[in-house]
């Protein structure tokens, strides 16, 4: 449910934790079969894929077809 809320309204569901952490914007959890493609898809990111892999290098690491399921994505606005 959690995931859900992060991901429709993002960081400010929880105001005092994002801000004691610095948290901000959507974020996506990554699951079984997810590509970037497809989430940059689904949520309308723009500039696609690319934009996605860009906000989330240090995550993912030098490839962009590395995704492992759990990873916290940002998801750019």
């Amino acid at each position: 449910m959690a995931q859900d809320v992060l991901r429709t309204q993002g960081w400010g569901a929880w105001p005092v934790c994002s801000q004691r952490y610095g948290l901000s914007g959507r974020a996506h959890t990554v699951q079984p079969g997810d590509t970037l493609f497809a989430i940059a898809t689904r949520f309308r990111v723009k500039g696609g894929w690319q934009a996605l892999y860009e906000a989330n290098r240090d995550v993912i690491g030098p490839s962009p077809d590395h995704l492992t399921v759990g990873m916290l994505l940002t998801l750019p606005a």
